[in-house]
């Protein structure tokens, strides 16, 4: 018996042992990233945040959380034929009100599942302001596009490695939590994280991969980049280690391209090089000649999954360009409503901007 129990004992031990000591995922083999895209239909969706929301903030936290505006508006993008979203989550909404956010991504999956979309998650991103928080009463500047966006962690954070045991905390937490969701289709750990200078991102790129990869998800991992390889602009000193490293890191590839058919069409061709699945998670920018007409068939007869950015005109105002900026670098608002769109594909009651557009989009998606 007594031996029985040390073998029984020893075996214990070994088992607590691996389970503590267990190896951190891998990146995907190119054999493992493709079977698994092979095996889906055709990813297409938007890039959402809900029309009353000016930031990712606003779209979480208790105090404006509108799952009924949702479920509405995710109507609009069913009837559309999207069949996936992207989405953006904040560290300041879990760090504040930990339950209520879980609850509220809890019951923003239930609601785009139930309208056929799976979910493209967003961790971080330098783009927007530092200085924003949970229940700050703040609206929209008139005239400027996305004006009140919010970086997450915040170049404090992203510049300073004493701070990183809260990203740290914060993305484990909500990976270990959904990692094995199969609503949510990939995560998008940094976006565009050669973006914004004053972060020196890539000490910081590196770690989130690496706790990512301790997790080791069921999803793939990703970090979108907007710097073609091989172009002009890849060549800056700040720009080019990061592009890299995404590149060799990424399970999956993805870009954002806000430029024409043949801008779009070089950087797919270059993208597929790496041998993984692509997909474009930012594009429509019809001032640029980024348009659906003239984007969405290259991505489809490309299968590059296809997001573009934005779907109800709303507080995040992208349906204005890109705002020119004064000799002190301050933005110059638009004092009318753009007759051209930026970005947004309907209207606040869920009229589109384009019938004719919409057509298009729907005949895409064979959706009649």
């Amino acid at each position: 018996m007594k031996r029985v129990f040390g073998i029984i004992c020893t075996l214990a031990c070994i088992a607590w042992a691996t389970s503590c000591c267990a190896q951190p995922g891998e990146r995907w083999s190119e054999e493992k990233a493709n079977a698994w895209y092979e095996s889906m239909e055709w990813p297409v969706g938007c890039d959402y945040v809900p029309a009353y929301a000016g930031n990712q903030i606003q779209m979480w936290q208790s105090s404006t959380w509108d799952p009924e505006a949702i479920d509405r508006e995710l109507g609009w993008a069913e009837q559309l034929g999207f069949n996936s979203l992207r989405i953006f989550l904040h560290d300041k909404v879990w760090k504040a009100e930990r339950e209520a956010f879980f609850s509220h991504v809890d019951e923003f999956l239930k609601i785009a599942d139930s309208h056929g979309m799976t979910c493209l998650v967003t961790l971080f991103t330098n783009g927007g302001s530092e200085q924003r928080y949970v229940g700050e009463e703040i609206s929209p500047v008139p005239g400027i596009h996305n004006s009140i966006w919010a970086q997450t962690p915040g170049e404090s954070v992203v510049n300073n490695p004493e701070k990183w045991n809260q990203v740290k905390e914060y993305e484990q937490d909500v990976l270990r939590r959904y990692k094995d969701d199969k609503r949510i289709i990939a995560w998008c750990l940094y976006n565009e994280p050669e973006n914004v200078p004053s972060c020196k991102t890539l000490p910081l790129l590196k770690k989130v991969f690496e706790w990512a990869r301790e997790i080791n998800p069921s999803q793939p991992l990703t970090a979108p980049i907007y710097t073609r390889p091989f172009s002009q602009d890849n060549y800056r000193i700040d720009r080019f280690p990061v592009v890299t490293y995404v590149c060799e890191n990424s399970d999956i590839i993805s870009l954002h391209c806000y430029k024409e058919a043949e801008e779009m069409d070089k950087f797919i061709k270059v993208m597929k090089t790496l041998g993984r699945p692509v997909f474009c998670t930012e594009y429509l920018a019809r001032t640029f000649g980024s348009t659906f007409e003239d984007i969405m068939p290259i991505l489809k007869a490309n299968k590059v999954a296809a997001y573009n950015f934005g779907l109800v005109k709303g507080a995040i105002q992208c349906h204005y360009p890109w705002n020119d900026r004064d000799s002190a670098g301050v933005k110059i608002p638009f004092t009318e409503e753009p007759e051209l769109w930026f970005h947004d594909i309907l209207n606040p009651d869920g009229t589109p901007y384009r019938q004719s557009e919409v057509d298009f989009i729907k005949s895409m998606t064979s959706k009649k």
